[in-house]
């Protein structure tokens, strides 16, 4: 009986469980961007439950339906001037 096979096994198995590890990892710290979320679609709630609501039938929402929404840019008022470089 060869002694390196189970020795080979055994670096093989946890290798393969390390690289299955890092790769659980990093596929976790692919979320969403920093500018984005997640929120309830309200529209489409609202839709469902007129169309059930019209057919007589009653919805008892185990998960709602939600949606990514991305953050706007902030946005510059008018009375803003664009440029802060000092008038003459």
């Amino acid at each position: 009986m060869n002694n390196a096979y189970p020795f080979t096994f055994t670096h093989r198995a946890a290798r393969a469980a390390l690289a299955a590890t890092a790769l659980v990892v990093l596929c976790g710290c692919a979320g969403l961007p920093a500018a984005q979320s997640v929120e309830v679609d309200n529209q489409k709630v609202a839709q469902i439950e007129r169309t059930a609501r019209d057919r007589g039938v009653q919805v008892m929402w185990l998960n709602y339906p939600t949606r990514v929404v991305t953050a706007a840019a902030p946005r510059q008022d008018a009375s803003t001037p664009a440029s802060t470089a000092p008038s003459k």
